[in-house]
């Protein structure tokens, strides 16, 4: 009669191929641990029926693959356990943020200039002997620059361009550029306030949306307060 014989080595691999698709699978690895034990005692039934009767299985060879795979199914437990407390911690972080709609959050970040003068909050810190405060308009064309003192927490622009005319609405960003004996040696985006709208959950996080297609992600945030007159 034919015997088959089954090594060790193949009994593990198989374990190994069993584990790495159970932690690629996000649901169903119950199932799947369990389809894999199946296997496994039916690959272990297999090879102590076809083994050499002149060199049987030894006992510590049984038990060192029965510990294996013990251990590979642990592994992938511990896995899916993890992964739901990152999904559960991740849940709970979106549900805090969404008491942020309709409050006001700080931000480095473009400003909807609709006529109304803009508060915007330049970065602390040395930027050299003379920073200015440069306005772009949505093009990320120049529009406006006004020289700070360095002392400044908030400066108003209230739409002027370098024109003397207003800006037209739209999207403005901020940037403080530093110089030092003529030349520039630092900018650094400045950070305005503005009304969350909405929020909601991407493959990288929460996401905040302020409405005209003006989207940040809720770790760029440095403050929140509610909206004046609230």
């Amino acid at each position: 009669m034919d015997t088959v014989t089954t090594t060790p080595q193949s009994i593990t691999a198989s374990q190994n191929t069993g584990a790495k698709a159970g932690t690629e699978t996000k649901s169903g690895d119950g199932t799947k641990i369990s389809s894999d034990f199946e296997m496994f005692l039916k690959l272990l039934t297999t090879q102590m029926t076809n083994q050499d009767p002149l060199n049987p299985m030894k006992a510590e060879e049984f038990a060192t693959q029965l510990a294996t795979f013990s251990s590979v199914e642990q592994q992938v437990q511990t896995n899916q356990l993890l992964a739901d407390m990152a999904k559960q911690a991740s849940q709970a972080e979106f549900t805090g943020m969404t008491q942020w709609i309709g409050k006001e959050v700080e931000a480095v970040m473009p400003a909807q200039f609709t006529g109304s003068p803009i508060t915007v909050s330049p970065p602390t810190g040395g930027l050299g002997e003379i920073q200015q405060l440069v306005v772009r308009d949505p093009a990320g064309t120049e529009v406006f620059r006004q020289t700070l003192n360095g002392s400044e927490t908030a400066v108003n622009w209230n739409g002027q361009t370098h024109s003397g005319q207003t800006a037209t609405a739209g999207a403005y960003s901020f940037t403080v550029e530093g110089f030092q004996s003529g030349e520039l040696i630092a900018a650094e985006g400045a950070s305005v306030y503005a009304p969350v709208s909405e929020v909601r959950m991407s493959a990288t996080g929460p996401i905040l949306s302020f409405g005209e297609d003006l989207e940040i992600p809720a770790d760029a945030v440095t403050a929140v307060r509610q909206r004046p007159g609230t």
